[in-house]
């Protein structure tokens, strides 16, 4: 996969991957890379995943980001550091169950978290 750096970091899915099996999150891959994997022919990012939604995967999903190395949220006009400290409060099973959308940068790359919206 191409893996252009910049405001998003070096990207390594293989150990982005291996972090989410090591801990054994429940996800299914969506947007970008899921387009390379079928053969597409474009930039990507980040990595981009559905995960399943109860609190044990949520709960693997962090310790997961913690083995992608450095979890921070990133988040508009605040940098890294400041991100860091405000992330190891956030990085719970809890804030996963409430939030419909987030964006992880750690050591591996960035991974956007995503949660599936409910049938209507």
């Amino acid at each position: 996969m191409n893996n252009p750096a910049g405001d998003y970091g070096d990207l390594d899915e293989t150990r982005i991957f291996l972090a989410l099996e090591d801990h054994q999150v429940e996800y299914v891959l969506v947007g970008g890379s899921a387009a390379i994997l079928w053969g597409a022919e474009r930039a990507t990012r980040d990595v981009d995943c559905v995960a399943r939604q109860t609190t044990e995967n949520y709960r693997r999903l962090c310790g997961a980001l913690k083995q992608m190395g450095n979890p921070r949220l990133r988040i508009q006009g605040v940098d890294d550091e400041l991100a860091a400290e405000l992330s190891s409060e956030l990085l719970h099973e809890d804030f996963f169950a409430r939030t419909e959308a987030s964006t992880w940068r750690t050591d591996s790359g960035s991974i956007d978290v995503l949660r599936a919206r409910a049938n209507r």
